[in-house]
C-alpha cells in the first residue's frame, strides 16, 4: 500500500506486472475487481529488479502495488476506499472472513499503461507552476508547466511540455523544483481487455 509520498500526489489506482498468457493473470484481474479503485495499470515484468514486484514473481507470488493520494497529505474518503479495498481483496483470496461491506459507489476501473515518454521532468530548477490537473486529458507538445526563476527577476519562465498524450494520473505538489524533478506522469489510453 503505497501513496505519492511527499512529492507527488497521484489518481487511486492499482499497479500490476503483467505478462500475457501468464495463468494467473485470472487471480490478478480477480483481486483488482475487489480492490475496486478508479484505474489499474499493467506494468511490464521486471524479474531482475529490486521492487517488491519482482521479489514477489522470483518467488511465485501475485502481487499489487496502490498508489493512492500522496503529497505528504492524508485524505480522509482516500483512506477508507483503500481500508475497504484491502479488506475486500483479502477476502478474495480467503485470508479475511470479516465483513467487508460495498463500494458506495463502484466505479468500473479503467485500465491503463505507463510509457517511458509520459514522464516529464523539470528542466530548470525554479518554482514549478502546473497547467494541468490530475484527470485531465493532455496531448503531446501541449504546455504542462512553467518554471519561474525568482533569484533571477525579468527572466522569463521555461515552459516544460508533455512528451505524448495520456491521463494525466500523477503531479508534482510542492513548487519548489530541482533540474530532473519529476512533475507529472501520464498513462495511456485503456487497453483492450487483457486475458
Amino acid at each position: 500500500l503505497h501513496s505519492g509520498g511527499s512529492s507527488l500526489v497521484y489518481l487511486p489506482s492499482m499497479l500490476m506486472p503483467w505478462e500475457d498468457g501468464d495463468p494467473r493473470n485470472a487471480e490478478r484481474h480477480a483481486l483488482l475487481e475487489a480492490f475496486a479503485l478508479p484505474y489499474a495499470l499493467f506494468l511490464g515484468r521486471d524479474v531482475e529488479g529490486y521492487y517488491s514486484s519482482a521479489a514477489a514473481y522470483r518467488q511465485g507470488a501475485l502481487s499489487l502495488t496502490t498508489e493512492i493520494g500522496g503529497g505528504g497529505w492524508v485524505d480522509p474518503a482516500l483512506m477508507a476506499a483503500a481500508e475497504r479495498g484491502l479488506m475486500r481483496a483479502l477476502a478474495a483470496i480467503g485470508i479475511y472472513c470479516g465483513g467487508v461491506g460495498a463500494e458506495p459507489h463502484p466505479t468500473p476501473t479503467m485500465f491503463l499503461e505507463v510509457r517511458p515518454e509520459h514522464y516529464v521532468f523539470a528542466q530548470e530548477a525554479g518554482l514549478f507552476e502546473p497547467l494541468a490537473d490530475l484527470g485531465d486529458i493532455v496531448a503531446g507538445g501541449q504546455p504542462a508547466a512553467l518554471i519561474h526563476h525568482p533569484e533571477t527577476p525579468g527572466r522569463e519562465p521555461d515552459t516544460v511540455t508533455f512528451n505524448a498524450s495520456g491521463l494525466v494520473r500523477c503531479k508534482r505538489v510542492p513548487a519548489r523544483v530541482e533540474r530532473g524533478d519529476c512533475v507529472f506522469h501520464l498513462a495511456a489510453d485503456p487497453l483492450e481487455a487483457r486475458s
